[in-house]
């Protein structure tokens, strides 16, 4: 994880925290000097209060995350590692916010792979979508689909109407949230086809796949070390589903719980695709 700081100015009219900040870039003479208006606070409470957890989904998904904690914490302390603040475990997360993570973890890997020169669509974009449309379903293999689906047509609907989507901050109208991408109709439709392929994947999962299928879909979704735990803890928890020939349904069972928490692991390589001028 990181944390990026910014000077800010704080304006007294509007919403609470409504801020200047600036952008500024060197490096890049062409690049323009401009002041922006910003509300990340106000964003914040807004996603919050449409995001909040549900207490049967928290339970079901409870002690599985437990579980999976103490796993990493045990390797961690056998690790050089300097720890952060307790960040949120993954059964006080509701669907949506879950969803989320699993969303940014895919488009890292997704850019990374496939398209390392284009800028990626921003999370605080995706973090808009996901509260827009959350917790309207019953499972997070139904919130995560549901997600998807609803980003795709909100960019499609856009492209129909021949322009790129422009949302703004329900906290501050001047806080434009796609102010830097998508910069055209090509890197929108990019990430409509990226979309698209995702959610064939996710259909394929909930269906329900072969044990040794449903690890090659995790692994290319979320990488490597995320799909194995919780292809590893799926087995774990249904093995006599296995003996009696019922096959694995890693989006069904309750297995996701593993691979939501390590939808950024510690131990993951990091994306190297940031600098201090937002990029």
């Amino acid at each position: 994880m990181h944390l990026d700081v910014t000077p800010a100015v704080r304006l007294i009219t509007g919403e609470e925290k409504t801020s200047f900040i600036f952008h500024s870039k060197p490096s890049d003479p062409s690049e323009p000097k401009q002041t922006l208006y910003a509300n990340p606070f106000g964003f914040g409470e807004w996603f919050n209060g449409l995001t909040r957890a549900d207490e049967i989904f928290g339970l079901y998904f409870e002690k599985s995350s437990l579980d999976y904690d103490r796993m990493r914490l045990e390797v961690l302390a056998k690790s050089d590692a300097d720890p952060v603040p307790p960040q949120m475990p993954v059964y006080r997360k509701s669907r949506a916010v879950i969803s989320l993570q699993l969303i940014k973890r895919w488009r890292n890997l997704a850019y990374d792979r496939r398209h390392p020169r284009l800028r990626m669509p921003s999370s605080v974009l995706l973090a808009y979508y996901v509260a827009y449309n959350a917790n309207q379903t019953r499972t997070l293999a139904e919130e995560l689909i549901h997600q998807v689906e609803c980003i795709i047509v909100a960019l499609e609907q856009a492209e129909h109407a021949g322009r790129t989507v422009h949302e703004v901050n329900p906290k501050c109208e001047e806080d434009v949230l796609t102010d830097r991408w998508p910069a055209n109709l090509a890197e929108q439709r990019v990430f409509i086809d990226e979309l698209r392929a995702f959610a064939v994947q996710l259909y394929r999962l909930q269906k329900g796949l072969p044990l040794h299928e449903m690890q090659s879909v995790l692994e290319d979704l979320f990488g490597e070390r995320p799909a194995r735990d919780a292809v590893r803890k799926c087995t774990d928890r249904h093995v006599n589903d296995n003996r009696a020939g019922k096959g694995f349904h890693i989006l069904r069972s309750g297995s996701i719980p593993a691979l939501g928490s390590a939808a950024v692991p510690s131990s993951a390589q990091a994306t190297p695709r940031s600098s201090p001028w937002g990029d």
